[in-house]
């Protein structure tokens, strides 16, 4: 039918032949005879297309999207050199095994057997894949004793991800690794052999290389800023050990005879000496230094000398603890490190048990969650001194998983952001998305698509520094076609195509939702009847989603607003 106004007459022929005149008037009193219908222009076929790749190494898989404009009532794809070759749906996936450069081809057609044809030649190259091992290393010369960072520099062009690495470290340790970035110790001086080997589906490649290790004896040894002090005074103990270099796998044991604290793991400790029993006082210290291939010990009876004090001076209030940050229920040492030698102490512990304290170094627990003062009150002979530190514990609760998303019913190929709503300030999150792309997040906040028609289950791990915790929703994202229902049959939505009224018929009807392809929600009406209509005039032209709440479930429609 071309383009234009027609008037449409209403006649009907009785069982037998017999023709019989409708009175049209009995339908419309007004006088109307006809109907009147206008039939506009139809959007031109034009055939087109696009891939969100057109250069892929075999084995992988292209999407492709038609871009026709036009009413379409058939497609007809042709992939040379793909699988499968031909394809009737409206976005297919193909996958190319063979290298080579190939033709892609789109026909499409209307209800009128009109047709349009879009063809590119050489569209889609596929090349070989690759696999060429190579790694690089911090160091190719390290003394003995040290670790090495090696790193994978390999070229990987394959559709196929699941690669696997095999190190060989010959004198090291470990003397293998399956890791793509592992550490090594080398503890033997000499010449090694290291040796990357990276293998999947398309095959294997292996690259070689050497790295050298000199001797490195390892010798504890330390330096004190003074060995003679009055008492109330402080020490700065310097390691001066060699044979460690640059290794960060090394621990320092120190072990401080009469001093404050009597032991750190510091590597350049800071020790108070106070009052002793009896004056001159010679105390030992003792330090222990380990690496992953050896350990020192270096001991020196009567090292430090504390003599008593000459003059007696008002003291400096001062403290530390072993942890600021506690879980509820834990405890905190507290250690004076107060100058000047003082004689009395009084602790106040806001929040803490007990709350308040007259020892040098007391344990408090604290059983509630938040952040509290700890006030220190030092006096001697000579005078009175105190320090507050504000908000120096911070106490914290396991905490409690939760979340949201913005939609749990979408449309295959739709994303869902997801919100993070646990409680008592989680400091990590561990998603994971059954279906979902990507399959697992550590992102607070994160979006994601699903692919796949189905019904997915959510979890989420969080935690902190007092523990974790988790949540798992069964069956809480609905992915369902462009046309399926979710729950009940018996839903009308017309026209579809619509320029501008959407009618609606539903059985009990309670409310409709109006989502646009994003998941955004653009229209939302509460219902109490079994029909309603909606003017989408205003509406941009683009495709919809449309969700029907009946008190027996929902549905879920997409429909074309046009012009």
């Amino acid at each position: 039918m071309q383009a234009g106004t027609y008037q449409l007459k209403l006649s009907a022929v009785l069982s037998g032949g017999t023709f019989l005149s409708v009175n049209t008037d009995l339908v419309y009193p007004n006088g109307m005879d006809a109907i009147q219908v206008t039939v506009q222009e139809a959007t031109p076929l034009v055939a087109g297309f696009t891939a969100d790749a057109t250069e892929i190494t075999a084995g992988c898989s292209v999407n492709f999207t038609n871009t026709s404009t036009g009413y379409q009532t058939s497609r007809t794809w042709t992939f040379e050199g793909g699988n499968p070759a031909t394809s009737t749906e409206e976005n297919p996936t193909v996958t190319y095994s063979t290298p080579g450069t190939y033709r892609v081809s789109l026909t499409i057609t209307n209800a009128c057997d009109d047709e349009d044809t879009k063809t590119e030649t050489s569209y889609i190259t596929v090349s070989a894949p690759e696999l060429s091992a190579d790694f690089s290393a911090d160091f190719t010369s390290v003394a003995a004793g040290n670790t090495v960072n090696y790193t994978n520099n390999s070229i990987i062009n394959s559709c196929d991800n699941d690669i696997h690495y095999a190190w060989t470290f010959e004198g090291g340790t470990p003397e293998t690794s399956t890791e793509e970035n592992p550490s090594v110790v080398y503890c033997t001086p000499g010449t090694h052999n290291v040796s990357l080997t990276i293998s999947n589906s398309d095959g294997e490649n292996t690259k070689n290389r050497n790295i050298t290790v000199t001797e490195n004896p390892l010798v504890a040894d330390f330096t004190a800023s003074t060995t003679e002090i009055e008492a109330g005074n402080y020490v700065n103990f310097t390691n001066t050990s060699t044979g460690i270099d640059i290794n960060s796998n090394v621990t320092y044991e120190w072990t401080f005879e009469g001093g404050t604290p009597e032991t750190s793991t510091e590597q350049n400790p800071r020790v108070l000496y106070s009052v002793q029993e009896s004056y001159p006082a010679s105390l030992a210290v003792s330090l222990k230094v380990t690496t992953p291939c050896d350990s020192k010990t270096k001991t020196i009876q009567g090292y430090i000398t504390v003599t008593e004090p000459v003059n007696v001076v008002a003291p400096v209030a001062n403290f530390i603890c072993d942890s600021a940050i506690v879980e509820v229920g834990g405890s905190v040492h507290f250690t004076d490190i107060s100058r000047n030698l003082p004689e009395t102490r009084q602790w106040t512990f806001a929040g803490g048990t007990p709350e308040t304290s007259t020892e040098q170094n007391p344990v408090v627990t604290y059983s509630e969650k938040g952040t509290f003062a700890v006030k220190l009150v030092v006096s001697n002979s000579a005078g009175r001194d105190s320090i507050t530190i504000e908000n120096y514990i911070t106490v914290i609760a396991d905490p409690i998983a939760d979340f949201s998303c913005n939609t749990t019913e979408i449309e295959v190929g739709g994303s869902v952001n997801f919100f993070d709503r646990s409680t008592n300030e989680p400091t990590s999150w561990q998603w994971t998305f059954e279906g979902g792309t990507p399959e697992t997040s550590t992102e607070q906040n994160p979006v994601v698509t699903y692919s796949e028609k189905g019904t997915f289950a959510v979890t989420l791990v969080v935690s902190n520094l007092a523990g974790e915790d988790a949540k798992t929703e069964t069956n809480y994202i609905s992915v369902v076609t462009d046309v399926e229902d979710f729950a009940v049959d018996n839903v009308s939505v017309y026209p579809n195509p619509t320029s501008s009224i959407l009618n609606i018929e539903a059985e009990n009807l309670v409310s409709v939702t109006i989502l646009d392809m994003s998941g955004r929600i653009v229209y939302f009406a509460a219902e109490n009847c079994s029909a309603t209509s909606i003017d989408l005039s205003g509406f941009a032209n683009a495709e919809y989603m449309v969700k029907v709440e009946t008190s027996n479930g929902s549905s879920l429609k997409r429909i074309i607003k046009t012009r």
